[in-house]
């Protein structure tokens, strides 16, 4: 029987968010909305999933501070261990999230200057052994100007470790950290990964190479790549693009998800 515990390693910060009605005027006083969020993809992956009632491992990017005591305060009542949940060293992040229509900008906040996530999602990795499902976020960690040519990004030695493990289904769903090193450097790596998902302004960026390239051009892309793609379109749902060209859909991405797992 294949062991139908989802690992969820990924990004958690808490999240300010400043909502504005009309575009932000820089220099002038702006009036905005406030709220504060907990937020990242490993936290967003990790709540959704274990409220559905699903089996859980959260691998995330939270130390053992005020911001990451917030954090484990939301998912321990779903049963997750203390004692394996904070990465040693390191300080949990802040964004500031700034909406104006349907434009986000973030401004981040992380002052972790050494790779010091991947000795922790190797460990952890090691002890939890086999898994039914894999959900990678983005990794704050996996930014270029922290990692040297010696350093193993953490989500390569994730893409590694599950590229034989025939029963587990590996999603991807990459930030700004791991886009930043571009299509080339991911190009060899995509075999490795089931379903990957990006919004429509990262693939573009990511499979454009600064060339104008619309939907239908990027979906062509995609498919003479062979890769199973979600293309989330915010409010407007999702595109799924099959590897065998039999099943493409226009789906919600949450719902896809769920369905896939």
């Amino acid at each position: 029987m294949i062991n139908k515990h989802i690992l969820v390693i990924g990004g958690a910060n808490i999240e300010y968010i400043l909502k504005s009605k009309t575009d932000i005027v820089q220099g002038s006083k702006n009036f905005v909305d406030i709220e504060e969020l907990f937020g990242g993809s490993g936290v967003n992956y990790s709540l959704r999933l274990l409220s559905y009632g699903e089996k859980v491992f959260p691998l995330l990017f939270v130390g053992d501070d005020s911001t990451g005591r917030q954090i484990y305060d939301k998912l321990a009542p779903f049963g997750i261990d203390e004692k394996t949940f904070f990465v040693p060293h390191l300080q949990t992040p802040r964004s500031t999230i700034i909406v104006e229509g349907i434009h986000r900008t973030i401004l981040s906040q992380d002052s972790n200057k050494k790779n010091i996530f991947q000795a922790f999602v190797g460990k952890r990795i090691d002890e939890i052994g086999e898994v039914g499902s894999v959900i990678i976020g983005h990794i704050h960690n996996d930014r270029a100007e922290i990692n040297s040519k010696d350093d193993i990004l953490s989500t390569l030695y994730i893409l590694e470790h599950f590229k034989d493990a025939k029963e587990t289904l590996v999603y991807a769903n990459f930030g700004t950290s791991q886009l930043e090193y571009g299509f080339k450097f991911w190009q060899k790596h995509l075999d490795k990964v089931d379903i990957l998902q990006l919004n429509i302004h990262e693939l573009t960026e990511f499979l454009s190479n600064g060339t104008p390239c619309n939907l239908d051009c990027l979906i062509k892309k995609i498919q003479k790549l062979e890769i199973n793609m979600i293309i989330t379109l915010d409010k407007f749902g999702a595109i799924g693009i099959m590897k065998d060209k039999k099943r493409d859909f226009l789906w919600h991405a949450l719902s896809m998800m769920r369905k896939t797992l």
